[in-house]
């Protein structure tokens, strides 16, 4: 059977047949030049994952070193031992008793020892242990009063030392105690004797905006370099702008001081230290 094709199908079959060689190396340039492509992009991804995983590993490096020197850190965000200034003693002649004194500092600002436990060596023994507390920056006396010494030993200042055991810390940011502190001022003293005893008088003022239930005044009296008295005296519901007259006394004839040190010691840490503006500063016993 004769089968007749149209002109357009012979011309299309003539023209694919006559550049039948430019089409097969048409395809195989596009094969090479679509491989190409597809090679060119597996390189690419490789070279950035093997790159992307050199610089991970670099950041992570640096991520494991100690960029932060942790022990600068603990050293400026803990607290600092207290600071011994001196330590002295003082013989009372009346009982034939030993008052071991000592000046401690707080260098830490923001620091309070809410516990201080101590005790004084003199190097025949030891005292009884105590505990105190010290605020904020505060420097302070620690005592041990009217200690009987087993064996009657003379004592030398020169070999007593205070040993600080353990102290509990609390970290109070923005501590105004220095500033309630500095504003309880002494205003005036007069020491005096009599027969058999001794007696400092002092003046004490609180230009503080604060009311006090109970505050407390550590008395120092030097001779030259050499501490010759101690005492400590409370008094009761310090008004702010009120001025107090206070006493400290000692059954024993002492010599006339070159020096006076009066600090006030008012324990800010307690919650029932500043009396609330409508709390009665005198309350009425309850009978």
């Amino acid at each position: 059977m004769n089968q007749k094709f149209s002109d357009l199908y012979l011309k299309t079959a003539y023209f694919f047949i006559s550049r039948q060689i430019f089409f097969r190396r048409l395809f195989i340039g596009w094969f090479f030049f679509i491989n190409l492509i597809l090679w060119v992009f597996v390189i690419v991804a490789f070279t950035n994952y093997f790159s992307g995983t050199y610089i991970h590993e670099r950041e992570m490096e640096k991520m494991s070193l100690e960029l932060i020197k942790y022990s600068d850190y603990r050293e400026t965000h803990q607290a600092v031992d207290l600071r011994t200034v001196r330590t002295d003693v003082v013989f009372e002649p009346s009982n034939k008793t030993y008052d071991f004194v000592a000046k401690i500092q707080n260098r830490n600002e923001n620091w309070a020892g809410t516990k201080v436990s101590y005790y004084f060596d003199y190097g025949q023994g030891v005292t009884p242990v105590q505990t105190d507390y010290i605020l904020p920056g505060q420097t302070k006396y620690l005592f041990s009063f009217s200690n009987k010494l087993a064996g009657s030993p003379v004592v030398e200042s020169r070999n007593v030392k205070l040993v600080v055991g353990d102290v509990s810390w609390k970290r109070i940011p923005d501590s105004k105690s220095q500033e309630i502190l500095k504003d309880l001022q002494v205003l005036d003293y007069d020491f005096q004797k009599q027969e058999g005893y001794s007696y400092l008088d002092f003046t004490v003022l609180n230009q503080s905006p604060y009311d006090f239930w109970e505050t407390s005044w550590q008395v120092v009296l030097f001779r030259g370099n050499r501490i010759i008295g101690v005492n400590q005296v409370a008094s009761n519901s310090f008004i702010s702008e009120q001025e107090s007259g206070l006493r400290a006394t000692w059954f024993s004839v002492l010599s006339t001081p070159q020096e006076v040190e009066i600090l006030p010691d008012v324990d800010l840490l307690k919650n029932d230290t500043i009396i609330e503006k409508n709390s009665d500063p005198n309350p009425k016993e309850v009978k």
